[in-house]
This record gives structure tokens, sequence and C-alpha cells, in this order.
């Protein structure tokens, strides 16, 4: 239960942030509670199933130690340039470096972006919503690239530096030599480029389409588009390949994005330039999600994930204090929800098994794995 008392701890953290009257201590309960979210982040030991998957091709890259053929071997060029550099501090060592990198760049965008108020909620959806915590400690190399993409847009957005534009857009565009999936966040470019606020009739025209998802069937072009893209890349191709899977959302989940669209399309005109940027991240991924189940999900990570900061924020920005309670009661209920679902679970090949018996790198015998299989074996009773 280390996992649940490090994201209480966290969550209580931010709230005392926001209660506390002395700035000094305010500010110092809110880089608390992120140091604790970076000790979940940067210190985790075999808890997630792409933890040795990292760890195989940290190895392939600075020993040329073959890894199994099911993980590929495909590394893009700056993940490999990140490893070589990493290699003194060992794969252990690599996690913890860019799991810093990627709290530090979360701090920051919180920072700018948040209420104080509602920090608190940024922190449930972060460490108790699992499905962001799924996504965020399991897709490592991606997750990396998606952090690198924010610093893009925390440099845009932010404009405190000469050509700011022009050197967000290059980390951006960078990101796809972390992962490749991360050629689907170009689409940040333009939409940071071009802050145009949707009319009302334009919002109730998109409120339309998020139901016309739900409606249409592309599954049946899946084998199609897998055929076509295979010859450009493997990668997407198996997404592709995911498009004949059906996506289930259950009335209750249904019901809670549509809530939680609905709350950031109407309340558009309530914020300022850097917050409708990300709301707009939001609306893109809630008309999409439920055409791209399963991995081909993971093009949308870029947006997705937008949620985090999305969310509380609207909900200081909606005036109607029964709206307002709905809206922040139903993300929190969705979230203890998605909390209890995993730690209640008895299946042990479940993904998020891991975070019942949440091990620390402090149980590594070095900071260097060279056989993370035999490392791994030791965890097979708890592990996917």
């Amino acid at each position: 239960m280390l996992y649940l008392f490090l994201s209480t701890l966290a969550i209580i953290l931010s709230y005392c942030a926001y209660s506390s009257r002395d700035k000094q201590k305010s500010v110092a309960y809110v880089r608390w509670s992120f140091t604790v979210v970076f000790f979940i982040y940067g210190f985790e030991y075999f808890n997630t199933v792409d933890y040795a998957v990292m760890m195989y091709k940290f190895n392939l890259v600075n020993y040329n130690i073959q890894i199994p053929t099911m993980f590929g071997d495909q590394i893009e060029p700056l993940t490999t340039l990140l490893m070589k550099l990493c290699k003194p501090i060992g794969n252990v060592g690599y996690y913890v470096v860019t799991a810093l990198f990627e709290i530090v760049v979360l701090y920051k965008i919180a920072k700018g972006l948040l209420p104080l108020k509602y920090l608190w909620l940024f922190f449930v959806l972060l460490l108790i919503n699992f499905d962001n915590v799924i996504v965020l400690m399991t897709a490592k190399r991606q997750v990396l690239s998606l952090f690198v993409t924010w610093l893009g847009l925390y440099i845009i957005l932010e404009n405190s530096i000469k050509h700011s534009f022009k050197i967000g857009a290059a980390v951006i565009i960078s990101a796809i030599l972390i992962h490749t999936a991360a050629v689907f966040a170009l689409l940040m470019i333009p939409i940071v480029k071009y802050n145009y606020v949707p009319g009302k009739k334009l919002r109730w025209v998109l409120f339309g389409l998020f139901f016309v998802q739900f409606v249409i069937d592309i599954s049946s072009y899946s084998e199609f588009i897998y055929i076509y893209i295979l010859g450009i890349n493997d990668k997407f191709a198996s997404y592709a390949y995911d498009l004949s899977g059906e996506s289930s959302v259950t009335a209750v989940y249904f019901l809670y994005y549509l809530t939680i669209y609905s709350a950031v399309l109407f309340n558009l005109d309530k914020l300022n330039q850097k917050e409708l940027v990300w709301a707009k991240f939001v609306i893109l991924y809630f008309l999409l999600f439920n055409m791209l189940p399963y991995s081909a999900g993971r093009s949308l990570m870029y947006y997705k994930l937008g949620q985090l900061f999305v969310i509380p924020i609207i909900i200081s920005k909606i005036q109607n204090y029964k709206i307002k309670t709905l809206v922040c009661t139903f993300s929190v209920l969705i979230s203890l929800r998605l909390c209890y679902n995993t730690f209640s679970s008895s299946d042990v090949t479940s993904i998020g098994n891991g975070f019942k018996e949440f091990n620390t790198i402090f149980e590594a015998p070095s900071l260097q794995i060279d056989n993370p299989s035999l490392e791994r074996a030791k965890f097979k009773d708890l592990r996917n």
C-alpha cells in the first residue's frame, strides 16, 4: 500500500499549500507534493510492464546485449543519445534522471496554470485516476516524448525568450526522435499558433460531433489502413490493427466524459490564452477517443492528458455552485472508482497489479541491471 500512502501524502500536501496563510510555507508544500510525485515516478522498481523493456533497450544501446524479439530493437536516436549519456549511472539511474525531467516540466506547467485552490484535484487525477496513472507510468518512452512536447508548449506559451515559438516548435518536433508516435503531437503547433475561440454556434456543432464517434464504425477499414501503413511504419501499423477492436464505454463513463467535455466546451470564453490551448487539446481528444481503442488510442495521449490541467481550471471558472460541485465530485468519484478497481482486482496479470506491492529502487542490487529478466523474476508472482 506504499503507492496509496505516497499518493495520499501528495494530495494532503497540495491541500495544505492552499490552506496555509504563509506564502513561503505554501510554496514549500507545493514543492514537497511534487517531490513525492518524483519519488513515485523515479524510484519505482519493476512495478510496471514497460520497466524491464526500457532496461533491455538501455543494455542494447550501451552493452550490445540482445533483447527478446517481442520488445523490438527499434530505438529512436535521441533516446539512444540519452541512454548513452546515462551509461555511468546505469539503467536504474536512467529512470531517475528521466523522471526528474518529467516532474520538473510538470511542476513548471502546473505552477503557471493551476489555481492553488484546486491543486489537490490535479494530484487526484494524476495519482488516483488509474486511467491516467497506467499510461503515465507504463508507456515509459512515449511518456518521455510527451513531456518533451509539453516542454515545447511551455516555452511557446510563456513567451519569455526571443523566438519562443520557433524554439518551442523545434522542441515539440524533436520529441519524434524519442518516440515516433510523437508525430501525432505535431498538431499542437498550429493549435497554439492559431488561438481561435469557437463561437456559440460552432460549439454546439462540436457538441453534436461528440456523439458521432459512437455511431461511426471504422473497424471495417482497419485491415486496409493496416496494410497501407505497414509499408511506412510497423509501429503505426500495429495501432491501425487495433482499430478492428471494439471500444466499450459504460453508461457511467459515457456520462462522465460528456460532463467533462460539455464543461470544457461551454466555458471556453472564460479561459485565458494559455488555458484555451490546453482546453482545445482536451476537446480534440474527446472528439476521437472512442474511434481509437487500445494501442491506437496512444496516438491521442498528447491531448488526453491535458485533462490533468484543464479539469481543475474549468471547475475554478464555473460560477454555478451546483454545476461546479457536480463536475468536481464526478471527477473524484471516477478517479476513486478506477483506483478501487485496480487495487481490488485479483487478476495477477493485470497491468496495474504492480501498484499493490510498490517496490522501490532501494531493493535493486545496483544501479545497473544486466539481466532484467532475472531481476523481474523476483516479482513474478506479483507482476504481469
